[in-house]
């Protein structure tokens, strides 16, 4: 009932921290804007629970108005009233928040840094890319998790060789996010990083720059993809032959019609495969 509101928020003040918390789980639940300003002081009251709660009502409310005070709430001495605040901010999408929230990016909790590395990508501000890359050496591996999949959302491409690095990570789900955004900004222009990839160490890299460079399909990459037909890792191997059938390249056909005598079934199936999407003739037997 709305009339309850002036009682709820007087009761914001009661002496007893268990009335305000209660009080302000009850005006989570009513969600009126009009108890904003009550909410706010709230926010710093000297019992965590209480401001706990208190930021989770303002995250439901969802007012940008409220930015700069929940700016302010960023530097809450609780972590989970930190986090709250952050995913908050991360959903308004107000830029002013940027700067606030890429200093949290150095947070000594694991999941404030997580937190703020998803709201950066939300706010969608490219001032903080370079923060961002920095994360991707974060010790934690969600972090550096969540670093990589901001930058794929912000399409800078500065961000693609670091990204590329990503690839090598211990860490799954780091890996799986490196390659889901450089896949997001990889293109023509990134050629010349891609191609040098190419050339990488780890497999795993290698692999994800022949299957981009099929995907960009610019006939630019054929010579030096076709160099990975002697990779040491069938995977490697692998993903040549199926790039190769994308091209439409017939200066393929000749390393393809050698691929069909490698060692392992698969890459000489996906050999036979490219050389039937070519279409040329001289892969088929007189």
């Amino acid at each position: 009932d709305p009339k309850a509101i002036p009682v709820l928020e007087a009761a914001l003040k009661d002496d007893n921290r268990e009335v305000r918390r209660l009080v302000a789980e009850a005006l989570e639940v009513l969600k009126h804007k009009e108890v904003i300003p009550s909410l706010l002081a709230a926010l710093k009251d000297d019992e965590l629970d209480v401001r706990r709660v208190v930021a989770r009502t303002l995250a439901e409310l969802g007012d940008k108005s409220i930015v700069p005070q929940l700016i302010q709430a960023l530097e809450d001495k609780d972590p989970e009233v930190r986090i709250i605040i952050a995913k908050t901010l991360g959903k308004l999408g107000d830029k002013q928040a940027s700067a606030a929230l890429a200093k949290l990016l150095y947070d000594e909790k694991n999941e404030v840094r997580s937190a703020v590395t998803e709201a950066l990508s939300s706010v969608g501000d490219s001032s903080a890319v370079p923060e961002l890359i920095k994360k991707l050496q974060d010790n934690c591996a969600d972090v550096r998790g969540y670093a990589a999949r901001a930058l794929g959302k912000l399409s800078e491409a500065t961000a693609i060789q670091p990204l590329i690095e990503t690839l090598k990570d211990d860490s799954n789900f780091v890996a799986s996010q490196g390659a889901e955004a450089l896949n997001k900004l990889a293109d023509k222009n990134s050629l010349p990083v891609i191609i040098k990839a190419l050339q990488d160490k780890h497999k795993s890299v290698r692999r994800w720059a022949v299957k981009t460079l099929g995907h960009i399909g610019d006939v630019k990459a054929v010579a030096p993809i076709l160099e990975l037909l002697k990779d040491d890792h069938e995977s490697v191997r692998r993903q040549v032959v199926l790039a190769l059938g994308k091209f439409n390249d017939t200066s393929a056909v000749p390393a393809l019609l050698e691929a069909l005598k490698d060692k392992k079934y698969n890459v000489r199936k996906e050999s036979a495969n490219a050389l039937g999407k070519l279409g040329d003739m001289r892969a088929v037997p007189p």
